[in-house]
């Protein structure tokens, strides 16, 4: 059948659904007329004691087979006597048993097959420490963009993909510039004619040509050597201003550039950026980070240290998380843009929160929650609880729990599915 392929995602989705489905049927039925809720218990008296009904919401039912128009589960046939449909029909729905769920008795035997287990509600010091995955990128703050100073063409490449280290010195590519052809031989004219003049002249036009070079691009020593022989270069070497790593290559080899195009960028690795997302219930959390900690699975023996260096202005509103920004040391350079690692964020020991573990909670709705209680040894019921904080095992209760109440942490969602069935079943 359907329903036995539904799975866990199904169910959870049909229990979240079921308040506020349930109370819109309760609207729709008192709105009726009295003549129809005659007619359909006449109908219901002639269709006899067969009738189907949804097992996730018991509030579908009709006198043919069919299937739930909320989740698709085929409805399982169940007997009621013409006495029982009147009533369905006729009588309003107490909005307190939509409110609240029934008690659910287990016989002893079955709780092992089921896989239940429980868990005590418990003060515990909240876990000092924020645990979610992160990105990788090259630290902006020490990267470089490498960008033409002026037109013209990429003569030749020394480096040819991303990736190559470089040192400060090196020559990255030969560049071809008719501007950059004119401010040679400008200089070397220049420093031909005030020969004569020699003082301060000379030091000044002297000073103005190496400077307009210097913004083409050209290192002191290319200067020098211009200067002493005279002789002009026709393809300019551009030469890195740092160590790094070549992250990004923008240009080919023959390429025109414009003035202010990027030829490539150059990272600083001894350091990178990790971005981050919290989720809205640990914020409050970031400002008593004092620590941060990255692994990664590519290299699980080591750890890198870091620092909150960015908190996001707003929330993602598609995943109500918040973007922040980790500035980690990373001296042995291993951490590669684009890498996924995971971020831990210790903060400081707090005192004690009154908590159950993560997987005993039952997302309902937005922002709404519930937990499965266990009454007596095989009696249990779901109630509503309000939560805080979440860490990696644990979850904050705020309410609708005490402390050393049992609850259920595994299984619980077949219980919250037949709590809520009888709490619906009860307006029969």
């Amino acid at each position: 059948m359907n329903k036995l392929r539904i799975g866990q995602g199904a169910c959870l989705l049909c229990c979240a659904s079921l308040m506020f489905t349930l109370k819109a049927d309760m609207t729709m039925t008192a709105a009726k007329s009295m003549p129809m809720h005659a007619a359909t218990s006449q109908q219901s008296s002639q269709a006899g004691e067969e009738s189907y009904i949804c097992p996730m919401h018991p509030h579908i039912h009709q006198d043919e087979h069919g299937t739930c128009p909320i989740c698709g589960m085929d409805l399982v046939q169940t007997q009621r006597t013409a006495e029982q449909a009147s009533k369905i029909a006729q009588a309003p729905v107490k909005e307190e048993l939509l409110s609240s769920s029934s008690i659910v008795t287990v016989k002893p035997e079955s709780l092992t097959i089921m896989g239940l287990k429980t868990a005590k509600v418990e003060k515990k010091v909240f876990p000092t420490q924020i645990e979610t995955y992160g990105t990788v990128a090259y630290n902006e703050d020490t990267a470089t963009n490498f960008v033409a100073r002026t037109e013209g063409w990429v003569d030749k490449l020394h480096t040819l993909h991303e990736g190559i280290r470089v040192k400060k010195g090196d020559t990255l590519l030969d560049f071809y510039s008719p501007d950059l052809l004119m401010a040679q031989d400008g200089f070397v004219v220049s420093l031909k004619n005030n020969f004569s003049f020699g003082g301060e002249r000379q030091a000044f036009f002297d000073k103005v040509g190496r400077e307009k070079l210097r913004l083409y691009g050209l290192t002191h020593e290319d200067i020098e050597q211009l200067a002493q022989t005279g002789e002009l270069k026709q393809s300019i070497p551009l030469k890195a201003n740092q160590d790094g790593i070549i992250t990004e290559m923008d240009v080919d080899q023959g390429d025109f550039v414009d003035k202010g195009g990027r030829f490539m960028v150059i990272a600083d690795m001894r350091s990178v950026w990790v971005y981050a997302n919290i989720p809205e219930q640990q914020i409050a959390q970031l400002d008593q980070t004092n620590q941060v900690e990255i692994t990664s699975q590519a290299f699980p023996d080591l750890k890198w240290q870091g620092k909150i260096d960015y908190v996001g202005a707003a929330l993602d509103p598609s995943t109500n998380m918040l973007k922040v920004r980790l500035l980690v040391e990373t001296p042995d350079e291993k951490l590669k843009p684009n890498m996924r690692v995971t971020a831990h964020l210790h903060t400081e020991a707090e005192s004690a929160r009154l908590v159950v573990p993560n997987e005993a909670i039952i997302p309902a709705a937005r922002n709404e929650y519930r937990i499965v209680k266990a009454v007596t040894a095989n009696s249990f019921q779901t109630v509503s609880v309000k939560i805080g904080r979440v860490s990696q095992h644990y979850t904050e209760i705020l309410s609708g729990l005490e402390e050393g109440e049992q609850i259920v942490a595994a299984g619980q969602f077949l219980l919250d599915a037949e709590s809520n069935l009888q709490a619906s079943l009860k307006r029969l």
